[in-house]
C-alpha cells in the first residue's frame, strides 16, 4: 500500500549493534520532516539490539515498526535490507546504517529535491567519514560523490564516472534517498555478494540503478558515516579480499549486462578497462608505463 505520497519510508537493518543503535534511531526521531515511518529490520541479533528496537516501537507506535526473518534467522545485510524494503509503505525509501547517523535536516532538504526534480530515481549527497565518535586523531572528513554536483544526471551517465567503473567517488547509503521501485534492485543480490563478496553489495546495487535511473547528486551534507575498525568493510578490506572480490564483481557486472541486453559501448570500454588488469596483467603494466588510454 502506498500511502501519503509525502511519506518516506526510512530503511534500517540491524546485526549486533547496540552500543551504536540508540544514536542511529534518535537521530531519525530529531527530524525537522516528520512524515516518515521506520521500518527496523532484524538479522538474528543476540546482542540485546531487538530489545532496544522493541522499546522505541512500544514508545511510537505507528511510526517504528519492527522486523525480522521467520525464526529471526540471520540471513546478510541485503536480505534483511530488502526485508525493510518490501514492507515499506510509501514510495520513497531512506537507507540508514544502525551505526550511523543522520543530520537534522536530512529529509526536509532531500524532499524539497524530491518535489523540483520528481523524476529522479535516486537523491544522494556527500557524506562525513566519522572519526571524532571514538576520540579518534584522525579528522572527521567529507567527501564528496563525483559527477555533476546538484542537476539531474541522465542513465548512464553515473555508471561512467561514479566508482566502481568511474573514478569519482560513490555515494554512502546513508546519503541516499530512493524511489521504492529503485531500492528494490537489491533483489537477488544476496545470491551473489554474500561472505566475503558482500563488499562490492552497495555497488553491485548502485551500479544497477545508474544504468537505470535519472540520479541528483547535492553538494551537502546529510550524513555521518561511522569509521569502525571491527567493521565488515574495514575486516574483508584489511584481510586482502580487496582484488578478489573486485574481480568477482566485474565478472558479475559482464554477466548482468549480457543478461539484461545493455550494450552501451562506453560502459563496455570502461568495463574492459576495469577487467585488464586482472585478465591481462602485463598489458596493462605497459600501457600505464606507456601512458595510453584503459
Amino acid at each position: 500500500m502506498l500511502s501519503d505520497p509525502l511519506l518516506i519510508s526510512v530503511v534500517t537493518p540491524f546485526y549486533n549493534v547496540a552500543p551504536y543503535l540508540r544514536e542511529a534511531i534518535e537521530s531519525v526521531l530529531h527530524q525537522t520532516y516528520t512524515c516518515w515511518e521506520f521500518l527496523l529490520a532484524d538479522d538474528g541479533s543476540t546482542d540485546g539490539s531487538s530489545e532496544i528496537v522493541r522499546e522505541y516501537e512500544k514508545k511510537y507506535p505507528g511510526k517504528i515498526r519492527y522486523l525480522c526473518h521467520p525464526g529471526c534467522e540471520h540471513r546478510g545485510t541485503v536480505a534483511t535490507r530488502l526485508l525493510a524494503v518490501k514492507n515499506a509503505g510509501s514510495g520513497y525509501i531512506a537507507f540508514l546504517d544502525a551505526d550511523d547517523c543522520w543530520y537534522q535536516g536530512k529529509l526536509a532538504f532531500q524532499m524539497d529535491i524530491i518535489k523540483r526534480y520528481p523524476q529522479a530515481s535516486m537523491i544522494c549527497g556527500a557524506t562525513e567519514y566519522w572519526y571524532s565518535w571514538a576520540g579518534d586523531q584522525k579528522q572527521d572528513e567529507i567527501i564528496a560523490v563525483g559527477g555533476i554536483q546538484n542537476e539531474l544526471m541522465l542513465p548512464p551517465k553515473a555508471a561512467l564516472e561514479l566508482y566502481p567503473l568511474g573514478k569519482g567517488a560513490a555515494p554512502c547509503l546513508g546519503s541516499m534517498v530512493l524511489k521504492k521501485e529503485a531500492a528494490m534492485q537489491y533483489e537477488n543480490l544476496d545470491l551473489h555478494f554474500s561472505g566475503k563478496y558482500q563488499l562490492y553489495e552497495d555497488q553491485a546495487f548502485l551500479i544497477k540503478i545508474y544504468l537505470s535511473g535519472s540520479i541528483f547528486i547535492s553538494s551537502e551534507v546529510w550524513d555521518k558515516y561511522r569509521q569502525r575498525p571491527d567493521s565488515n568493510m574495514h575486516s574483508l578490506t584489511g584481510r586482502g579480499y580487496y582484488d578478489e572480490v573486485r574481480y568477482y564483481f566485474l565478472i558479475w557486472l559482464r554477466n548482468y549486462l549480457k543478461e539484461n541486453e545493455i550494450k552501451d559501448p562506453f560502459i563496455g570500454r570502461k568495463l574492459k578497462g576495469a577487467l585488464l588488469p586482472y585478465q591481462s596483467p602485463l598489458w596493462y603494466k605497459i600501457k600505464r608505463k606507456l601512458k595510453l588510454t584503459i
